[in-house]
Formats: structure tokens, C-alpha cells, sequence
């Protein structure tokens, strides 16, 4: 049911890539820092569960659970032309670029006022996205609806390291997800300015 799918994602998009980008040194500032980004990663990962869950059984009601040619064809469409660029890449953009900011509401909003950077990030991000799941949703969408999960859970893993390290470099470099002192934020600085 839908738990399942909160609680796995939270640990294979969230917790498990966190975890190891802090081993990799990549989630920097203090041990408290460190430990709330691992917790907020998780959180989004566990609401992108409840998503998943739902488009899912959407795109088997619509689509039906068949694996032939066009059945998968469609569903990817849907998934990848769709959901991705006008819900979960938004999504996650506004997530990540929250920790990003050191979860500044005031900075979020910042960024917010540039809809145009917003969108460039995006498309870089989507890129990204469609290299890796444009092909990972025509496997998972191959298999019987029980195992869908955890291939897309497997796959997670992986991607989500990507998405926090384009996201950190959209910043910046990695410094961008650092706690510690001002970060210049690229979105938002104007054009011609130092």
C-alpha cells in the first residue's frame, strides 16, 4: 500500500543517498546540519512515495498493467513528458533548492521572483532526469505491478545522489549545500552585477 511506498522511498531516495553523501563528504557544515539535511532528504523522498504510489496506480488504471509495446510506451510519455517536467521536477527544484539556501524561506522566495533561472536549472536537472529514467521507467513499467516498486527504489538510490549533486552545483559547487557562512546564490544574482 501507499506505506510501503512512503517508507521505502524515504530509505532508498532519502536516508541511504544522504548517508552516503555525507560519507563522501559532499553534505558538509556541522554534525546538526548533516543530520538535518539526512532528515529533510528522507522527508522528501517519503512524500515523493506517496506520489509515486498514487501516479502509479493512476497510469494502471488508465493504461491497464499489460506490458506490451504500446502500454509502455504510453505510460513513459505520461511519466517523462508530463508528470516530470510540469509536477516532480518543480517539486524537487523547490526542495532541494530549500536546503540549498541553508532553508531560508526569505532566500526561497528570492529564487522564486527569478521564474526564468528556476526554469534553466530545471531543464539542466531534467536532463538528468529523462538520461536516467526516460529508460528506468521503460524497465519498471516492463515488470508485474508488485515488483515496479522496488525497481524504481533501486534506481532511486542512484539518481538521487545526482539530483542533490546538480542541485548543490547549481549553487555554486557543492559549497552550496554548506551551513556555514554566506553563500552567493546564482539564481538570483542579476545580470551585470559582481
Amino acid at each position: 500500500g501507499v506505506w510501503y511506498g512512503v517508507t521505502s522511498m524515504a530509505l532508498c531516495g532519502g536516508t541511504i543517498p544522504a548517508l552516503a553523501l555525507w560519507a563522501r563528504g559532499i553534505l558538509k557544515g556541522t554534525l546538526r546540519r548533516k543530520v538535518t539535511d539526512v532528515i529533510y532528504l528522507t522527508t522528501l523522498w517519503g512524500s515523493i512515495g506517496v506520489l509515486v504510489h498514487y501516479f502509479y496506480g493512476l497510469q494502471e488504471e488508465v493504461f491497464g498493467s499489460g506490458t506490451d509495446f504500446l502500454t509502455i510506451v504510453q505510460k513513459v510519455i505520461v511519466d517523462q513528458f508530463i508528470l516530470n517536467p510540469f509536477i516532480a521536477q518543480p517539486y524537487f527544484f523547490c526542495w532541494l533548492r530549500f536546503r540549498d539556501v541553508n532553508y531560508d524561506w526569505a532566500a526561497l522566495c528570492e529564487t522564486l521572483r527569478h521564474p526564468m533561472n528556476c526554469a534553466i536549472v530545471i531543464a539542466a536537472q531534467l536532463v538528468a532526469v529523462w538520461c536516467t529514467w526516460i529508460p528506468g521507467t521503460t524497465l519498471i513499467y516492463l515488470m508485474p505491478t508488485e515488483l515496479q516498486i522496488v525497481l524504481l527504489n533501486i534506481l532511486s538510490v542512484f539518481f538521487s545522489i545526482l539530483l542533490s549533486m546538480l542541485s548543490a552545483n547549481s549553487n555554486g559547487g557543492a559549497e552550496g549545500v554548506e551551513a556555514e557562512g554566506e553563500q552567493e546564490d546564482l539564481e538570483t544574482k542579476k545580470p551585470g552585477t559582481a
